[in-house]
């Protein structure tokens, strides 16, 4: 029984925890500073990761060092029923990739941009190619 206007929330409150307590610093926008342009802060692109619930844990650790192999800030929260939102941002922040538990064997991950002064579709093309380079290994 997932509530989504609730579970947006939640997940939108663990957004803003990640980027207050981020695992790597992060060099964030003013807070005061709106997302403007046509394509900000919408869902420029997603795609759909399957996982056992057995290999979660090797799952976000790969994601994790993939954002470290790309000099990409990582924040991360989870809510008490073990929700995770991981945010891999650019610096400076600018381009935001958002990977979210939906359940227990999937993840839903999502490109955004607020004021990004570079390309978005480089980044997520390699985590793309990141994702279908290492897919069998979540799914066995």
């Amino acid at each position: 029984m997932t509530h989504k206007p609730k579970r947006r929330h939640i997940i939108a409150a663990l957004a803003a925890l990640a980027l207050a307590f981020p695992l790597i610093p992060l060099a964030a926008a003013q807070p005061d500073e709106k997302c403007t342009g046509v394509k900000d802060d919408t869902e420029l692109d997603t795609t759909v990761i399957r996982v056992v619930a057995e290999k979660r844990q090797t799952f976000l650790d790969a994601v994790r060092a993939f954002a470290a192999s790309r000099s990409l800030g990582v924040g991360s929260a989870a809510d008490k029923s073990g929700w995770i939102v991981l945010l891999l941002e650019t610096r400076p922040y600018g381009i935001t990739i958002e990977v979210e538990a939906t359940d227990a064997n999937n993840f839903r991950a999502v490109v955004r941009t607020c004021n990004a002064k570079d390309d978005w579709r480089p980044h997520w093309a390699a985590f793309l190619q990141f994702i279908d380079a290492n897919r069998a290994l979540w799914r066995a």
